[in-house]
């Protein structure tokens, strides 16, 4: 994936058919990341079941946390915010982005293909 920088991102395995949350872990540099991801809405987004949420919007969010995995097994926190497409994040020895935010409704709490969208990325910050 090219970010909004024109710099190349490695691929998350971000599934919208496992619905939102989400967490993986991801191997990248030689080190472990623990990406978490979910939908942060105020009620009124959910009156059509069979709608999409296009993020991020007035009155939703797509939260994207991750930690690093130490030697240990311990985690530490190394990102937490609602995150815009077409933007891209620092976080001390990574950077991320995420360009595509569509979540069917029906996706969040439960899994299926219903459209949801949802693509990321990670870099090094110093490549």
């Amino acid at each position: 994936m090219t970010g909004p920088s024109g710099r190349t991102f490695t691929d998350l395995p971000i599934d919208g058919t496992r619905g939102f949350p989400q967490e993986f872990p991801f191997l990248f540099d030689g080190r472990t990341y623990h990406v978490r991801l979910y939908v942060d809405a105020l009620r009124e987004n959910f009156g059509d079941r069979s709608a999409a949420l296009e993020l991020p919007s007035e009155t939703a969010a797509l939260i994207v946390r991750i930690e690093r995995q130490g030697d240990a097994g311990d985690r530490k926190t190394i990102f937490l915010r609602k995150v815009v497409p077409q933007l891209e994040y620092d976080a001390e020895e990574i950077s991320i982005t995420f360009q595509a935010q569509r979540v069917a409704l029906q996706n969040l709490g439960g899994t299926g293909d219903f459209g949801s969208q949802v693509t990321g990325g990670m870099r090094s910050r110093w490549a």
